[in-house]
C-alpha cells in the first residue's frame, strides 16, 4: 500500500501554460467553425434560391403553355395575352411587376364583360410568399406559323433577377392579328 501512496506522489499534472495553450488551441478551432457559418448558410441559402426559382421557371412554363397551348383567338397587347378556350370562357394573362408584389396573372372573364371574374396568380402562393415573382416583358405580336413568343422570362426576389430565359415560344391554336 505504501508503493501506491508514493507512486500516486510522484505523478505530476498539467501545468498552468500547458493548460493555457490548449484552452488558446481549442478557442482557435471553435472561432474558425464558428466563422465559416455564416459562409456557408449563405451558399445553402443560394442554393435553395437556385431550385426554387428553377422549380418555379419549369412550372411556369408548363403552366402558360397548358393554358395556351388550346387557346382560341389569341391576341396580344404589351404584356397582356387575351384567348378564348376550347369551352368559350375568355381569359387574360398579364403580367405585373415584381416590385409591387407582382407576377403573372390570368384572369377570366363572362361573356362579352371587361371586367374579370376572378384573377390568381398562374402558379402557386408558396412560391410568392417566398418573394419570388415571375414576370416577362412582352407578349410578342410578331406571330409566326402557330407560335406566341414571350421575351425575358424573369424570376425575381424583389429586383433581383434568380433566373432568366430570353424566349419561351408557345404553339397556340389561332392568333388574331
Amino acid at each position: 500500500m505504501k508503493h501506491i501512496i508514493e507512486r500516486i506522489k510522484e505523478r505530476r499534472g498539467f501545468t498552468l501554460s500547458e493548460t493555457m495553450i490548449t484552452l488558446l488551441i481549442i478557442l482557435l478551432v471553435f472561432g474558425v467553425i464558428v466563422a465559416g457559418i455564416p459562409v456557408a448558410v449563405n451558399a445553402m441559402r443560394k442554393i435553395v434560391d437556385a431550385a426554387n426559382s428553377q422549380m418555379l421557371m419549369s412550372t411556369t412554363m408548363i403552366k402558360l403553355r397548358d393554358e395556351l397551348g388550346k387557346a382560341e383567338s389569341v391576341t396580344t397587347s404589351g404584356t397582356a395575352i387575351e384567348y378564348r378556350t376550347s369551352d368559350g370562357i375568355s381569359r387574360r394573362i398579364d403580367c405585373v411587376d415584381a416590385t409591387s408584389g407582382g407576377g403573372i396573372y390570368v384572369a377570366q372573364f363572362q361573356g362579352m364583360s371587361t371586367t374579370p371574374t376572378g384573377s390568381a396568380l398562374l402558379v402557386s402562393n408558396p412560391a410568392a410568399s417566398k418573394n419570388l415573382h415571375m414576370i416577362y416583358n412582352v407578349a410578342s405580336p410578331a406571330y409566326s406559323n402557330g407560335v406566341l413568343t414571350l421575351t425575358d422570362l424573369t424570376v425575381k426576389r424583389g429586383s433581383e433577377t434568380l433566373f432568366k430565359i430570353d424566349k419561351f415560344k408557345i404553339r397556340v391554336l389561332t392568333y388574331v392579328e
